[in-house]
């Protein structure tokens, strides 16, 4: 994130929802990751609906399916300029 500044595409077999991977936390509470669902398509909505209809929300790790294996897609872009 930090280097590219894109998103990693995420799917997994037993675990088959996409996933749009935005971000990291790791902290005294645990683990998460920043999901956005990739499947939206309409009119621009506000970060709190959004988040309300839980088309973005921050997810353990551990709310991964650990019997499922995941594709990472990670796009290599130009270097993201600070």
């Amino acid at each position: 994130f930090e280097k590219h500044g894109s998103p990693v595409m995420m799917g997994g077999d037993r675990d088959n929802s996409s996933k749009g991977i935005l971000g990291v936390c790791t902290g005294t509470n645990g683990s998460y990751l920043l999901v956005v669902d990739p499947h939206y398509f309409g009119s621009k909505l506000e970060k709190t609906e959004l988040q309300m209809r839980g088309w973005v929300a921050w997810k353990p790790v551990s709310s991964l399916d650990r019997s499922s294996f995941y594709n990472l897609c990670m796009p290599q872009t130009d270097r993201k300029r600070t």
